[in-house]
């Protein structure tokens, strides 16, 4: 369908699981690779990934998986990893329409469009928020999960989820340094964004203010210059160690460790103020990895940096970026995704 109507889907970087869905596995794609869309009922409204799996959304609510399957994370009733991307049944999810997706290191999540919370995969450390890991330690499935207020949205760590409702209040669970005791919830002046990564998470107030907490080992969390982009800050994202937003006149600022190349900056030495990433050409879309970024220039064109060991760039090289490099693409990117060390592109 999607091909037929002039649009193509390409993925690169690690596909040790079978994560870029081109039918098979192997150690990395370094460039891109055309991904058959012959899948899809309907145009494509959100890519993600996780640490070996991704998900696709379509515009008419339908989820696709493929990858990394050992916790059944991919919620197709068993553990076997796919290298194609294979449709959920509406089925699993009691034939709501899902408006939104999630993707955690093996874990996922969606939440529907009347505010639902479905999540599948490893609940082994109490990333399933309001269900015990010892009722239930992982599910092949999509399990409807108990939230006491409609759910607006789901950011995943590595072994933690953030749960953000449409009322504002923020719920954390899982193992991480930025959940001490497990379980944590932020109540009071509304929350309207968040993002996290291993052990920290940003987050942003119904004030325009960008809030910082967690492990600080790499300047992840800021300093008091956060102040400075109140209410400039349109889209919050994470890597394990990094953090950055997008600004509502299209600009990325970020800040964290910079060992890879993963906040865009010449060296190697972590920063703690928000640096500008260097594009000549406003962004509208952008999203981090575990420690590479990708973002979407208005013009549809992509550019890559950072960790570069897997062909997680797309320039058929394996040595990292600390300047952003546009990616080789017969097209213009009308929707894009990350997983941690891996890239998906659907272009015109």
């Amino acid at each position: 369908m999607c091909d037929s109507s002039g649009k193509s889907l390409f993925a690169w970087g690690a596909n040790s699981h079978g994560q870029l869905a081109v039918g098979k596995e192997s150690e990395m794609e370094a460039v891109p690779v055309r991904v058959d869309t012959s899948f899809l009922e309907a145009d494509v409204r959100q890519i993600c990934g996780g640490g070996g799996h991704t998900l696709i959304l379509d515009t008419t609510g339908q989820v696709y998986a493929c990858g990394w399957n050992n916790r059944g994370q991919l919620g197709l009733n068993d553990e076997e990893n796919r290298s194609i991307f294979t449709k959920l049944p509406q089925e699993v999810f009691r034939g709501r329409k899902i408006g939104s997706i999630a993707c955690g290191w093996d874990s996922s999540a969606a939440v529907t469009v009347d505010g639902e919370l479905f999540m599948w995969g490893s609940n082994q450390f109490g990333q399933f928020c309001w269900i015990n890991t010892k009722e239930l330690s992982e599910s092949n499935t999509p399990t409807m999960i108990p939230a006491p207020q409609r759910v607006s949205k789901v950011a995943f760590g590595l072994r933690h989820a953030c749960i953000l409702t449409e009322d504002g209040d923020l719920y954390l669970s899982g193992k991480s340094k930025c959940v001490p005791e497990g379980f944590l919830r932020l109540a009071g002046e509304k929350i309207t964004d968040i993002s996290t990564g291993q052990h920290h998470f940003v987050y942003r107030t119904i004030s325009g203010a960008i809030q910082t907490r967690g492990d600080n080992k790499f300047n992840q969390l800021g300093d008091d210059s956060l102040e400075e982009f109140k209410s400039k800050a349109a889209e919050l994202r994470c890597g394990w160690t990094h953090s950055g937003f997008l600004t509502n006149t299209g600009e990325i600022f970020l800040w964290g460790r910079n060992s890879y190349g993963q906040i865009g900056q010449h060296s190697d030495a972590s920063v703690a103020i928000p640096s500008p990433l260097s594009v000549q050409e406003e962004i509208r879309e952008f999203h981090l990895g575990s420690e590479h970024g990708l973002c979407v220039t208005k013009s549809g064109d992509v550019l890559t940096w950072g960790w570069n060991e897997h062909g997680n760039c797309g320039n058929g090289d394996t040595r990292d970026l600390f300047k952003p490099q546009k990616v080789s693409l017969p097209g213009k990117c009308r929707v894009a995704g990350v997983g941690a060390g891996f890239c998906f592109c659907l272009i015109t």
